[in-house]
């Protein structure tokens, strides 16, 4: 029997060898004849196999930083990650409320000013809010041309005046209202000492209105105690023609007469296009005589009702309303138009004579 034994191919994995030189040791056998076999006449190397590869697995996994057949080598332990204490929230810090009323009186005064007052004055507009009418500050456009001063109004440029007056019928436009400063009335509402400290700031300044329809909203508003500080008031606008408009300016002199301490009423606007000093203080009287009449009973004196009102300059100079062509005479001569005062004057008369009769009548 040859004793040679075949060369086996391993694995690649790291094992021991196995021999299998019994399995041609008994063919062998077979072919010689029937004869027995003892195992003593086995070999000794096929006698005995080892079996510690096939019991033991753990040869079969890979040392560390040696490399399996992907390639890659044994994982890194994991690091454990070290979870930090939540944090206790933060109690917001508490603020202490400000002392206002411990400021000084003139300290008090200035914060007032800033608030509650504007350097160029104050426009007020109409506005409705849900329901209600009422104003709020806002700007409005005048135009001043050869017959019309006041707030803007739309409409064409009518032709026969373009070719009668010619350009200088074209009006010039103003615009009122400017915001230089952030505005505060709501101060007036955290107590009653900062309400009497701070109303007076706002209710005597220079107020001017876009209309007698603001007028109206705006004392209607701002209750009695507030009406008896208003001081100065300016209307860019009165209600033109016979209907509605012409209803608004004398319920807005109606609500107005409850304003007794008024020191000046500024019409910065035409009133129905009348010139003449009678129909201007006619015009006038028709749409204010109830606040005139309050006028003279609360101060007692008719002269000192008449100051209060003041019309604008354009009412009273004749050069902006007398057409280029009619201002020569045939002769060549121009026209001489009387000072703008003394045109002032003939309307405060007027005034005058209208408030005198009606006392008389009482």
């Amino acid at each position: 029997m040859a004793d040679s034994t075949k060369t086996t191919r391993s694995s690649k994995r790291k094992r021991t060898q196995v021999s299998y030189s019994a399995d041609d040791y008994f063919d062998s056998l077979d072919m010689e004849g029937n004869g027995t076999a003892t195992p003593t006449d086995i070999a000794p190397d096929a006698a005995t196999f080892d079996t510690t590869s096939d019991n033991n697995d753990d040869d079969d996994e890979p040392e560390d930083g040696e490399f399996t057949r992907k390639g890659k080598g044994k994982a890194p332990p994991k690091k454990k990650v070290k979870i930090a204490p939540q944090s206790k929230k933060r109690k917001p810090k508490e603020q202490k409320p400000f002392r206002f009323l411990e400021l000084p009186a003139e300290l008090r005064d200035e914060i007032y000013d800033l608030c509650l007052t504007e350097p160029d004055g104050l426009l007020l507009v109409s506005k409705r809010r849900g329901a209600r009418k009422t104003v709020a500050r806002g700007s409005v456009t005048t135009q001043t041309g050869t017959h019309y001063h006041g707030k803007y109004r739309s409409g064409g440029y009518r032709g026969w005046r373009r070719y009668y007056y010619g350009n200088e019928d074209r009006p010039e436009t103003t615009n009122f209202g400017s915001r230089s400063r952030r505005f505060v009335p709501a101060l007036l509402a955290v107590n009653k000492q900062m309400r009497e400290e701070g109303s007076s700031r706002l209710y005597k300044q220079e107020i001017a209105l876009e209309d007698t329809t603001a007028l109206f909203n705006f004392i209607a508003t701002i209750g009695d105690h507030n009406r008896q500080m208003v001081s100065n008031l300016t209307i860019k606008g009165w209600g033109q023609g016979r209907g509605k408009a012409d209803a608004h300016n004398t319920a807005a002199f109606a609500m107005l007469s409850v304003c007794k301490n008024i020191q000046t009423l500024h019409m910065d606007c035409s009133l129905q296009a009348h010139r003449d000093p009678a129909d201007l203080a006619d015009t006038f009287y028709r749409a204010a005589h109830f606040f005139l009449e309050a006028l003279v009973d609360a101060k007692g004196d008719v002269d000192a009702a008449v100051d209060v009102i003041q019309l604008a300059e354009w009412h009273f100079d004749k050069t902006r309303v007398t057409p280029p062509t009619l201002q020569s005479a045939a002769s060549g001569s121009a026209v001489e138009y009387k000072p703008v005062t003394e045109v002032e004057k003939q309307f405060q008369d007027e005034l005058r004579k209208l408030l005198v009769a009606r006392c008389r009548l009482d």
